[in-house]
């Protein structure tokens, strides 16, 4: 259950170590890696048993260096079917981590959804190609958008999904076992007219909780509306909408207060918050407001009971992106506000070059005070694209600060015509101590999604 700050200066304490969220990239970590030392062929051979360094063969010789994000094994590429993929999904239990993959394939352009778990630290691994093969009749033969993933704290976990499927397309939420196991009675359509907006593929649903373990879905509409839907409640006669913001969003994010439900959007006009009882939105201060924005999201803060919305600007088709962030909390009474922004100086929260960024927080029941970041950043350099993941602790109280406690780059390849790289990734968190990054890269003229899992190492 979420524990509401309740006033404006928890807030503010929280805005206080907020500037490094997103900033300071130059600060990057280096461990103390051990000179090359013993001949090898393999990582395996290396493994000197200490799980805070990274053992690596690197030219021959064995390579050990000290790390806060440790990786575990190998990279995962899912290549399959896949000519292009479109956007990801992620969630995790204790015991597993789950991706969905929307996807075109190469010979025929078919729309499919792929679902795949892997566990936390051991090797087991389940792939369902086509997410078609979960059912018999021809309700999700067409996706139209990835599948937006939320797996419970229940025992065992559910893990639920929402994805628009049709021509026209509509939105159906699914809920599976942690095999993968559909559960076809209790999946079911969201709503009884089609009515999800297609026309980006890397648009699709999102999925996520409200206090006590909630499931809510929500989408955009064909007509500029903004759907929600219990993953609990049965389907309503006659859908209203839960918003009719003007001018029409573009893009939507989710939001909440402790139990009540609302969303983010970007629009036009700018970028709001709401809750789906508040009777104004609250339009939030953007530093940047040029461009066309080109995607949003955000995750939970637990330990201060906010949001931290991120979302992409492109300046223009041949320009730079920017990605900003701002902070938000909502109170269940349908009241929000956001933290002033320093948009001037070092502490803006702009960063020219990166884009569509993930992130997932942690609080660890040893220090509530503290919030821990992952955040996984694509970026573009000249005629090259990367992707870092960065672990930053912050923490609020009377002291607020922000402590970076590693940044590494763990993707680099040139741009191609469409300007693509490593791109639109996505961060779970399963344990306290073990992370996951998945994400999308060109490859030999078609695409693939790299997997990785990372062992956390705290400094205390």
């Amino acid at each position: 259950m979420r524990l509401f700050a309740g006033t404006a200066s928890a807030l503010l304490a929280l805005a206080a170590a907020s500037c490094a969220l997103i900033l300071d990239f130059d600060d990057l970590t280096q461990g103390d890696g051990a000179e090359a030392g013993i001949p090898c062929t393999t990582d395996l051979a290396c493994d000197d048993g200490i799980p805070c360094t990274e053992d690596r063969c690197v030219a021959g010789s064995c390579n050990s260096e000290p790390r806060a994000l440790v990786r575990i094994g190998d990279r995962k590429t899912i290549t399959g079917e896949i000519g292009r993929a479109f956007r990801l999904s992620m969630a995790a239990t204790g015991k597993r981590f789950y991706l969905s993959v929307f996807y075109e394939t190469p010979a025929t352009s078919t729309r499919e959804v792929s679902l795949h778990y892997w566990d936390v630290e051991g090797d087991e691994y389940r792939e369902i190609p086509a997410l078609s093969q979960l059912n018999a009749g021809p309700v999700l033969s067409k996706p139209a958008s990835r599948a937006a993933l939320v797996a419970t704290s229940t025992l065992p976990p559910a893990i639920h999904a929402y994805l628009a499927s049709g021509d026209p397309p509509a939105v159906f939420h699914l809920e599976l076992d942690g095999d993968l196991n559909l559960d076809e009675f209790r999946s079911r359509a969201a709503e009884q007219t089609p009515s999800f907006d297609a026309s980006i593929e890397t648009r699709g649903p999102v999925a996520w909780q409200t206090g006590g373990g909630k499931v809510w879905g929500g989408w955009l509409t064909t007509a500029g509306t903004i759907l929600l839907h219990s993953g609990t409640a049965p389907l309503p006669p006659a859908p209203s909408p839960d918003f009719a913001p003007s001018p029409p969003p573009a893009l939507i994010a989710p939001l909440a207060g402790e139990a009540e439900p609302g969303v983010l959007w970007h629009s036009s006009a700018g970028l709001f918050a709401q809750l789906r009882n508040g009777s104004q939105p609250l339009s939030l201060v953007q530093c940047d407001t040029s461009g066309t924005a080109l995607s949003l999201s955000s995750t939970y803060l637990e330990f201060g009971n906010a949001f931290l919305a991120v979302w992409t600007r492109e300046q223009n088709p041949s320009g730079p992106t920017v990605l900003e962030s701002a902070l938000v909390q909502c109170v269940d009474t349908g009241f929000c506000q956001q933290s002033a922004p320093t948009c001037d100086g070092p502490n803006a929260p702009t960063r020219v070059g990166s884009r569509n960024g993930a992130l997932a927080f942690y609080q660890r029941k040893s220090k509530p005070d503290s919030g821990y970041q992952f955040a996984a950043l694509p970026a573009v350099e000249g005629q090259e694209a990367s992707l870092s993941l960065r672990l930053r602790e912050v923490t609020v109280g009377q002291e607020a600060s922000s402590k970076e406690l590693e940044l590494r780059e763990i993707a680099r390849t040139p741009l191609g015509a469409l300007a693509n790289g490593p791109n639109w990734p996505e961060v779970a968190v399963a344990t306290e101590d073990i992370v996951s990054v998945a994400w999308i890269e060109p490859a030999n003229a078609r695409e693939v999604v790299h997997w990785e899992r990372y062992r956390v190492c705290y400094p205390d």
